[in-house]
């Protein structure tokens, strides 16, 4: 009898811990912890790269069809991360991957799941480029960008000529590196 009444109780617990986990895999995540800024004295030039990055960061006219922005799967509420197995991109589309978060991103030596990308400003790019993520070509974001008055002045103004698939990068760069985690020792194994 005692057994029986064990095994009911270890059940119980199980299925109450089970449940529990499936509802909060649901929720988005509570707010997220305060991180570091790395550029916490930004000035002129840097101020305004890392402004312009944000910018394109959100902004969906990045994608073909205008439907989503880099922050649509990097989440801001999420860690800048996703909560799906794998992204999904223009058209409903389904990516191979989980989303990785951009947290920290500026502190490692390679990008993407698999490496494949050696910096940031080359990462930038490729979910732009990817077809079953924004599935936008180059030049024709190039062109699109250039048409919009404001990204044309800040393009000319922050690096002296027109908008170019490598500003792009590196504005879209220099504003993920400004989301560091706290370097608690933790941190260095991200």
């Amino acid at each position: 009898m005692r057994t029986t009444a064990v095994c009911s109780l270890t059940t119980l617990a199980a299925l109450t811990l089970v449940s529990g986990c499936a509802q909060s895999m649901s929720r988005p995540l509570p707010a997220a912890p305060q991180l570091m800024v790395a550029h916490s004295e930004t000035t002129g030039l840097a101020a305004a790269e890392i402004a312009l990055g944000r910018q394109l960061f959100f902004d969906p006219r990045l994608s073909i069809d205008s439907s989503i922005s880099c922050a649509t799967c990097h989440d801001p509420k999420l860690g800048f991360a996703g909560n799906s197995k794998v992204a999904t991109g223009v058209g409903g589309l389904k990516g191979g991957r989980n989303v990785p978060t951009i947290l920290s991103s500026g502190r490692q030596p390679f990008q993407f799941w698999d490496g494949r990308m050696a910096t940031l400003e080359a990462q930038a790019l490729g979910p732009i480029q990817a077809p079953d993520e924004m599935a936008m070509p180059l030049p024709t974001l190039t062109a699109r960008l250039q048409a919009i008055p404001v990204y044309e002045t800040q393009f000319r103004t922050l690096y002296g000529g027109a908008v170019t698939p490598e500003r792009i990068g590196k504005a879209i760069a220099a504003f993920e590196r400004t989301f560091m985690a706290p370097d608690d020792g933790t941190t260095r194994l991200l």
